[in-house]
């Protein structure tokens, strides 16, 4: 049986802890540890942020593997979200406006996520400055009814927090766009406003 263990031999670390592993390959990250539902050690790929089976990694990276069978060891077994709030220094994530908060960093901002409802980037508000931590900007954060009396759009994280907290606000659909385009398309279609 092939272990990740055995797919990663081979590769340069990147980083490591007490409960994970990271590595950094043709520009693709991979996170390694313990699941603490089912106690076995799990991939997460960096892209989607979705398991990825030992099988698939070796299609993936390109590689044949002759199998030892052993497999990482961690002390300590988490959840996915756990490892990931860790990686990315989120503390918590307020599900009514998408807002987090930061463990370690000074910086604060709004999770946004794809139309499947993934979490896909961060934008960061840092004093006066706001920025986005990944390239992606197929992404977006929203506040308001789904039926609201307008539609307003934000391209700054800044702007949004003050449009959604004002309570003048309350019957608008506010959306939080990844993107500083000149040029918005958007498809008027029911499955964008879910």
């Amino acid at each position: 049986m092939i272990t990740f263990r055995d797919i990663f031999n081979k590769f340069v670390l990147l980083s490591d802890g007490d409960f994970f592993l990271k590595y950094h390959i043709n520009e693709m990250m991979f996170i390694i540890y313990k699941d603490s539902d089912e106690e076995k050690v799990k991939c997460i790929e960096g892209i989607n942020f979705s398991y990825i089976s030992t099988e698939k990694l070796q299609l993936l990276l390109g590689c044949s593997i002759v199998g030892t069978g052993t497999e990482y060891q961690f002390e300590y077994g988490l959840t996915k979200d756990q490892v990931l709030a860790y990686l990315f220094d989120i503390q918590s994530i307020d599900g009514s406006n998408n807002a987090y908060k930061r463990y370690v960093g000074k910086g604060e901002g709004y999770v946004l996520y794809n139309l499947q409802g993934k979490i896909r980037n961060f934008f960061e508000i840092s004093g006066n400055d706001y920025y986005l931590r990944f390239q992606n900007q197929r992404c977006l954060a929203k506040k308001g009814p789904k039926d609201g009396d307008e539609v307003v759009i934000s391209f700054n994280p800044v702007a949004f927090d003050k449009l959604i907290s004002n309570p003048e606000n309350e019957r608008k659909l506010i959306f939080l766009l990844a993107s500083n385009d000149i040029v918005l398309f958007i498809r008027s279609s029911e499955k964008f406003f879910h």
